[in-house]
């Protein structure tokens, strides 16, 4: 395995030898890494890692044609306003955190190694909300986890989603054994 992506592998090896100082000491990273943080830190609470909600949707970018700025996603913005789509969003949280609850209470081992997938991204993007906002800021003393966290939501939020459909589904698995004698009931819940 190592070999076939040796070329990748060898490059990015020889620079972290031979450059790493140089993405932290770019014009852009100094000028922009406090900034990024800070809007990450803007979703860093619970109603926000729950519907995993970044800091993409308080960006805006400079509309030329109109003369002011516009938030980054718009549709996506008004979508997430809506009180229905929030509920199913918290609702599918709620299924998410039963699903990790049941895996400890049965000791399932295959969900159990799933579970820092979803701990470790959860209690990073709650960076906003004691006491995991001061585990952050512990890590952020670090130079390499400063530098690693600078766009947190980017790096763990793919992590975040793989954890919370793998315990979702654990949990609709369980919903379901319950019901099967209730084809119709079955039938419904699949639905929807």
């Amino acid at each position: 395995t190592i070999i076939v992506n040796s070329f990748w592998l060898l490059p990015n090896l020889y620079f972290i030898f031979t450059s790493s100082s140089v993405p932290k000491e770019s014009k852009q990273n100094r000028i922009f890494s406090q900034e990024y943080r800070l809007r990450n830190r803007e979703n860093g609470y619970i109603q926000d890692v729950a519907l995993a909600k970044g800091f993409y949707f308080q960006w805006s970018v400079y509309n030329f044609d109109k003369n002011r700025f516009e938030y980054l996603m718009p549709e996506w913005r008004d979508h997430l306003k809506n009180p229905a789509v929030a509920a199913i969003g918290y609702g599918m949280f709620a299924l998410v955190t039963t699903g990790m609850f049941l895996a400890f209470k049965k000791s399932s081992g295959l969900f159990l190694a799933f579970t820092p997938f979803l701990i470790i991204p959860f209690i990073l993007l709650m960076n906003h909300t004691p006491p995991f906002s001061w585990l952050f800021d512990f890590l952020l003393r670090f130079s390499l986890f400063e530098e690693a966290l600078r766009f947190v939501y980017t790096k763990l939020s793919i992590l975040l989603i793989f954890s919370y459909a793998v315990f979702l589904s654990y949990a609709l698995f369980f919903v379901f054994s319950k019901i099967s004698q209730w084809k119709w009931l079955t039938y419904i819940l699949s639905t929807l």
